[in-house]
C-alpha cells in the first residue's frame, strides 16, 4: 500500500510484492519456473504473471496479481480452484499480528515476519539450521524464480 518508491511500474511492483507468492508456492510445492510459459500483462502499478511450476512430476499453472494499492483496502489472497484463503496483517495494542481466513474459519497469530527473524536469529545463536522456516535451498530457488521473472518481463 502506498505511492511508488520509484518510476518503474509493473517491475517495481513485482520485486516488492513477488517473493510473498512465489515464497508460498515453492513452500507447499517446491520447484521452479517453466521458463518458456512466462506471460505478463502490466497495469501502471500492477504486475499479472502466468507460468507453469514444475514440482516433480506435477506442472501447476500459476498466476500471481500484484498491485499498488495507493489508497483504500489491501486484498491479500491466494487459491486454487474454488479455494481462497485471505492474508491480513492488523495491529492488537502496540502489536503486529496476522489473520488467515478461509470460508468460516480463521486463526490469528504472531506477525510471520517477526516468527521467521526470531527462528532466523535462533538458528544463528544456536547454530541450528533447522530453525530457520526457510532453508537456503529454498530461498535460492525463490530468488531464482523472481530475478528470472523479472529478467524476462520488465529487464
Amino acid at each position: 500500500k502506498g505511492k511508488p518508491r520509484s518510476p518503474h511500474g509493473a517491475a517495481e511492483v513485482w520485486v516488492d510484492l513477488g517473493p510473498h507468492p512465489l515464497a508460498f508456492l515453492d513452500a507447499v510445492a517446491p520447484g521452479e519456473v517453466d521458463w518458456c510459459t512466462v506471460e505478463h500483462l502490466d497495469g501502471p502499478q500492477s504486475a499479472n504473471v502466468e507460468f507453469t511450476w514444475i514440482s516433480g512430476e506435477r506442472r501447476i499453472l500459476v498466476h500471481i496479481e500484484c498491485s499498488r494499492v495507493t489508497d483504500g483496502l489491501v486484498l491479500r489472497e491466494i487459491g486454487t480452484g474454488g479455494f481462497v484463503a485471505r492474508y491480513e496483517g492488523y495491529r492488537e495494542g502496540s502489536e503486529f499480528r496476522t489473520r488467515l481466513s478461509a470460508a468460516d474459519d480463521a486463526w490469528n497469530g504472531p506477525d510471520l515476519m517477526e516468527v521467521s527473524i526470531r527462528r532466523f536469529v535462533e538458528a544463528v545463536a544456536t547454530r541450528d539450521p533447522d530453525r530457520v522456516l526457510v532453508s537456503l535451498e529454498a530461498a535460492l530457488r525463490q530468488h531464482a524464480a523472481l530475478v528470472g521473472v523479472w529478467e524476462r518481463c520488465w529487464r
